[in-house]
């Protein structure tokens, strides 16, 4: 917002308790994030409308539809508890500067006389906030959703420093227009609309009544919101008319609404329910910017308002809801000189003492929980995430819960100190401290548990991390040789000081995690061995002082700040550690029979767009199994019979939609991976990711048998999309590539092992290698637990059958597909081959990972 230079904007408190909430909880929970809010707010010079969004009571329902009026209107309770919000929230901001004013009640609506009436209501909390702040400005409204035709019945309030606050929305049929099934015909500004015909001076009588309003009483006026729905005709005319008058009328305003929703979102362009990706250059966006660049810039630095949250809490050991739950091996040592929770299981379960905690005081905040735990005998752990808990369990407002905790390690440990940063969401249901054991046996202890602020920490928003062996041939190791593995920080090309936690796991089986402290003079070194043919990976990440990772923004995302390292013992006496299924060859010979029974068919080819050198299609084939084959097909503009080749591409895993890049002298087939529709809004793929495709591949049921695996009729698809590929009379017939990355590159080598007529194959960080080797107790990576119907799917089962040269490009540093899976990959392959392994390369880059500047291990056979 300081980028656009905004000045002023309205921040809505929305308290909406659920049974068994309370709204003034809610209320204190929303002002713990209003206080950040000004906090910042005044740093930036921006001043902050405080909107009481939500009234004590909400609105009346009818049969799913809103009705006009407020609960409160006819309830005395409910409107002393708003007065009383009122009262609240001027003793915690009447001395901040950056306080525009306090907007009293958002858009009331009472069409018929009531028990109270909705002015009278506001004059009432107007006195209330006068009597602890006499100078911080007020907003009232009108009626009628604050409506500029009801200024015509709206009487000035007799105290000062009152702003009058109106809304626009008019015509409605035409700002809100496909918003919701009532509104579905397109109208364009300016234009007819309802059988009125709409423009800029049409606005200008719309607003006619505020106007007078204000002429006649000399009062100040702020349009606290106003829009028009992102894909009206004309939206960007509109609202260059309606500013043009605020502007005249010298009223400020409030544009609704930055990054609430969508359809009222500035940063998205003007195409109906389009988000899949944001438009800079729209005109509504370019407007509004030139608007906000004339702003004065606010000086807000004075006062000594500071934010007055509620003291967090220490944890009361004592309390009748612990007390109430010591049985089962739960008992307090009231004898010791700290109140002491005590918790033992003789075998392996799970038992706990959960604590209620208030989210009036902790939601909205960012925390540092924190604690003393000793241990006993705590067995080994079924999961890492099982032992000693130390958790918060937070329920969402749509009911997903978090789990939130502290790592513990097995064994015996004496007292030491925990702690765990986490944000408290503002709209969390529920709240609870869990302490226990979970899937072990053992005795832990609990003392000085208590919530507190976080410190400051060292900003490292430009901080990577880099790293290197102790020589340059990373797979030049000996058995049982040490290697060192070195870490630093850097900010801006120079050392600096911090905390890593690193993981260093090895092929053996072995792993550990620890916490280090760097100073900017040395590197971290680490020394690791392994005695046999394989790897060892070092991963460091970089966190705080509570042991949080430090993440950064990511394209839409966060992603942790990290970097690997990975050193390798005789890689090329590395095998599978299952062996191939003896029916390998049979299973795939009647795949290929039912493939063959199933008749190629052109289902769809159509053309999506054309680019400047290519036509683009959407194309989709008859296939066995659940689904059609479905693709986007690239051909370049002119093509001659015979004249191009062919290169399939194969995509990674996910759900997602996907578009063809086109190339200049060649065919290029990019071939979806579950036969699902193209250029489908991403709520389609994000369902279907998150439902019916939710873990696919990932059944062990369904691994256990070849025939039931996810990936046999993805396979049997890729298979019939290389089939009509090459029934496409511009192939030359002779150059067929077939290419993929990570779930793509098992496709495609599995598609190159069944398809005689592939004259390259090219693969990325192949996903799906060698996948038996967890059960050997090498770096897992991730993939599916070992079942025996995947041996017909290991990408290195595929690779001794490829018989044309293979490209291969990969990560040392790639925990999802680890080295030795991809190296094992290589070594059966029994023809032409090439593979540069990168150090310092993951799935995905590293923050600062620069791949042209990477070392790498290079090996070919021809």
């Amino acid at each position: 917002m300081r980028e656009w230079n905004v000045n002023l904007l309205r921040w809505q408190l929305r308290p909406e308790p659920r049974e068994g909430e309370k709204y003034a909880d809610l209320l204190d929970r929303d002002m713990n994030i209003l206080d950040k809010v000004l906090e910042q707010c005044q740093k930036l010079g921006i001043m902050v409308i405080i909107d009481l969004h939500r009234v004590p009571g909400g609105k009346e329902f009818n049969h799913g539809a809103v009705q006009e009026e407020a609960k409160l209107f006819d309830n005395p309770e409910l409107a002393e508890e708003f007065v009383e919000s009122w009262r609240k929230i001027a003793r915690r901001y009447r001395d901040c500067p950056a306080v525009y004013g306090y907007d009293l009640f958002n858009e009331p609506n009472q069409k018929t006389p009531r028990r109270i009436d909705y002015l009278e209501l506001q004059y009432r909390a107007a006195k209330a906030i006068r009597e602890i702040d006499p100078e911080t400005p007020i907003c009232v409204t009108s009626n009628d959703w604050s409506s500029p035709r009801y200024f015509s019945y709206l009487h000035p309030l007799p105290l000062k420093n009152i702003i009058y606050n109106v809304h626009m929305y008019r015509p409605l049929t035409y700002t809100h227009q496909r918003v919701v099934p009532a509104l579905t015909r397109i109208y364009t500004y300016p234009g007819n609309v309802d059988g009125k015909y709409w423009d800029k001076e049409a606005l200008r009588r719309c607003l006619a009544p505020v106007r007078e309003f204000q002429q006649k009483y000399g009062a100040r006026i702020v349009m606290s919101e106003f829009s028009v729905i992102r894909w009206a005709p004309g939206g960007e005319r509109y609202l260059a008319d309606l500013l043009a008058l605020a502007e005249e009328y010298q009223w400020d305003w409030c544009y609704h609404s930055f990054r609430e929703w969508d359809g009222w979102d500035l940063e998205y362009g003007n195409q109906y329910r389009d988000t899949s990706c944001k438009d800079p250059e729209n005109p509504r966006l370019k407007l509004i910017l030139n608007l906000l660049a004339k702003n004065r810039q606010l000086d807000l630095a004075g006062g000594s308002w500071k934010p007055q949250a509620a003291p967090l809490p220490a944890i009361d050991l004592m309390s009748e809801a612990v007390k109430k739950q010591l049985t089962d091996g739960r008992r307090l040592d009231e004898t010791a000189a700290v109140p002491t929770l005590e918790i033992t299981r003789k075998t392996p379960g799970n038992t706990f003492v959960a604590i209620p905690l208030s989210l009036s005081v902790l939601g909205g905040q960012e925390v540092v929980l924190s604690g003393e735990i000793a241990h006993e005998a705590i067995s080994k752990k079924p999961k890492s995430h099982n032992g000693v808990k130390m958790m918060l369990v937070i329920t969402s407002f749509h009911g997903n819960t978090r789990y939130l905790q502290v790592p513990t390690r097995e064994g015996d440990s004496d007292w030491k100190r925990y702690a765990l940063k986490v944000e408290i969401p503002s709209d969390a249901r529920k709240l609870e401290l869990y302490l226990g054991l979970e899937g072990v046996s053992g005795t832990a202890k609990f003392r000085n548990i208590r919530f507190s602020e976080p410190k400051p920490q060292i900003d490292h928003s430009r901080s990577i991390i880099t790293g290197e062996l102790d020589r340059s041939n990373a797979v030049s190791y000996k058995p049982g040789e040490p290697m060192k593995f070195r870490f630093r920080i850097l900010q801006s090309g120079k050392p600096i000081g911090g905390r890593l936690r690193v993981i260093v796991a090895g092929d053996d089986g072995s792993r550990r995690e620890d916490k280090y402290d760097l100073s900017a003079d040395r590197p971290l070194e680490l020394t690791a061995s392994l005695n046999q043919p394989g790897f060892v990976m070092a991963e460091a990440k970089l966190i705080d002082d509570y042991g949080n990772e430090i993440r950064r923004k990511h394209g839409n995302g966060m992603k942790a700040v990290q970097f690997g390292l990975a050193a390798g013992v005789q890689p090329e006496k590395l095998t599978q550690t299952v062996a191939e299924p003896v029916d390998f060859d049979k299973f795939w010979e009647s795949a290929a029979a039912e493939l063959k029974a199933a008749p190629l068919r052109v289902l769809e080819r159509k053309l999506f767009k054309t680019t400047q050198n290519s036509h683009i299609y959407d194309v989709k084939l008859s296939a066995p199994g659940p689904r059609p084959t479905v693709g986007s097909l690239a051909i370049p503009k002119d093509a001659q019979k015979k004249s191009l080749p062919l290169h399939i591409q194969f995509d990674g895993y996910g759900v997602r939609d996907i578009v063809a890049q086109d190339e200049p002298g060649k065919i290029v087939f990019f071939v979806g991976p579950h036969g699902v529709d193209l250029h489908r809004e991403p709520a389609f793929y994000d369902k279907l990711f998150n439902g019916e495709l939710y873990g696919y591949g990932f059944d062990d049921r369904q691994n256990e048998n070849p025939h039931d695996c996810y990936f046999k009729y993805m396979i049997l698809r890729d298979l019939r999309a290389v089939q009509y590929a090459m029934t496409l009379p511009e192939w030359d017939g002779r150059n067929l590539t077939i290419a993929g990355g990570s779930q793509g590159a098992f496709q495609a080598a599995a598609v190159t092992a069944l398809t005689p007529e592939a004259t390259r194959c090219e693969l990325e960080i192949p996903w799906f290698c060698e996948l038996g080797g967890i059960t050997a107790g090498r770096i897992r990576g991730w993939r599916p637990n070992w079942k025996k119907g995947l041996g017909y799917y290991d990408t290195v089962n595929f690779a001794r059958r490829i018989k044309c040269p293979v490209q291969i490009e990969a990560g040392l540093s790639d925990w999802v597909c680890p080295p030795s899976g991809v190296w094992c990959l290589y070594n059966v392959l029994p023809g032409s081959k090439r593979m540069k392994m990168f150090q310092g390369r993951n799935h995905g880059p590293y923050f600062g990972y620069d791949q042209k500047k990477a070392p790498f291990v290079e090996i070919n056979q021809q």
